[in-house]
């Protein structure tokens, strides 16, 4: 019978794999998942509104779904971001803003960059011109995300950090 020892291994791990996704996919009810079919490739991101043994329900913007789970593999948050980038349209901005001539630009835009669902912040412009008050400089950062509202959320940090918009 072969060597059943390292059989019985290889099987128990099996099933502490797929019970560890289960748990996973059951603690995520109402909330975004995305999940990659197995045999063809296809990505489903959604928000995952029930699950069963067999099956969950994902739904999404083109309407609701229902996946067999020995079917998908659970994708992680970065797998979902990455999808998104090549998927999804990617909406930019450019935002003016005025700060006091003591701030960092490179904190401001590295502090950006972790806004949910922003793809890219650049530096694009540095200006202390007759239009800007001499204890201050402008910045423009040109901002990529997934939703306008993601760049809304930047605009809003912005403040925060006591940047004025132009």
């Amino acid at each position: 019978m072969g060597d059943i020892q390292n059989a019985l291994g290889r099987s128990d791990k099996a099933i502490n794999s797929l019970t560890q996704e289960f748990n996973t996919l059951k603690d995520s009810i109402g909330e975004e998942i995305g999940l990659e079919h197995i045999y063809s490739g296809q990505v489903h991101i959604g928000i995952l509104e029930e699950i069963n043994t067999d099956s969950l329900k994902l739904k999404s913007s083109k309407g609701i779904k229902s996946l067999k789970i020995a079917n998908v593999k659970v994708l992680s948050k970065d797998e979902i971001f990455k999808w998104k980038i090549a998927n999804q349209k990617i909406y930019t901005q450019s935002i003016s803003c005025v700060f006091s001539k003591n701030s960092d630009s490179e904190i401001i835009k590295n502090t950006l960059k972790y806004v949910d669902d922003i793809v890219n912040v650049e530096l694009t412009d540095i200006y202390n011109g007759p239009q800007i008050d001499e204890e201050s400089t402008s910045y423009t950062f040109e901002i990529s995300g997934l939703s306008n509202k993601s760049i809304e959320k930047c605009k809003s940090l912005i403040q925060g950090f006591g940047g004025i918009i132009r």
